[in-house]
């Protein structure tokens, strides 16, 4: 065990108590940390849905697939394009984006022949990670093909989405 230095302090002509220049060891707490549960309440999706016209045994599979999560599920009809429920619709509704992720072979095949990039054009998906075409369509990824389809525009990729 190491001696503490001990330094008078004199001020004004008054001597206070010597104090310890190195720190005081505390008993280390030896008690264990409980992990609390989250206090968010659960969200309900389906709040101000309107259900007229759904197919209510998919709408049931549908809410029960989302759960307590925030999201939202368009059904759809593949063969037909009727739309069979969509749950949580003020999200689903709330704003759109270019599927690009979904189609990464029209995208790609778009940007290519629309001269946007071409197959060793390197892309900068954010601050330290940039990808080419090839590289983006093997390892599928999603920011680099809604990059391209930001660039191409909503008009350009619909173009080849009916040609094919």
């Amino acid at each position: 065990m190491k001696k503490a230095l001990f330094i008078p302090l004199i001020v004004a002509g008054l001597s206070l108590p010597a104090v310890s220049a190195t720190p005081v060891r505390q008993k280390a707490r030896t008690s264990t940390v409980r992990k609390r549960k989250p206090t968010t309440p659960p969200i309900d999706p389906t709040v101000g849905d309107i259900i007229d016209g759904d197919d209510l045994t998919i709408r049931r599979a549908a809410v029960a697939a989302l759960g307590p999560f925030k999201g939202s599920v368009v059904v759809v009809d593949p063969t037909t394009g009727r739309i069979l429920t969509i749950v949580n619709q003020k999200l689903a509704y709330e704003s759109g984006f270019t599927p690009c992720s979904t189609i990464k072979l029209v995208t790609s095949l778009a940007a290519l022949s629309e001269h946007v990039v071409d197959r060793d054009t390197w892309l900068y998906t954010n601050r330290y990670i940039r990808y080419n075409l090839t590289t983006a369509l093997a390892r599928s990824n999603n920011q680099y093909f809604a990059t391209l389809g930001n660039r191409l525009g909503f008009d350009r990729l619909v173009k080849y989405e009916q040609m094919l």
